[in-house]
């Protein structure tokens, strides 16, 4: 859901529902990349790279495709 809303440029309510999902602690790349760019652009520069950089020292690909 958070993903669709930032594709549709819903950045507030995308952020509350990456958070929501990042609540479990489930430590995957594609979660963690799609958490990255949404606080990316969110403005959130330090959360951004944090989990960018997480998901990209696993799959680097991430970064040339986006999901």
């Amino acid at each position: 859901l958070a993903w669709a809303q930032y594709k549709n440029g819903d950045v507030n309510e995308s952020v509350k529902n990456i958070e929501t999902s990042l609540k479990l602690g489930v430590k995957e790349p594609l979660l963690m990349y799609h958490a990255g760019k949404i606080y990316e652009k969110a403005g959130n520069t330090t959360k951004a790279k944090e989990f960018t950089s997480y998901a990209l020292n696993i799959f680097p690909w991430l970064d040339k495709t986006e999901q």
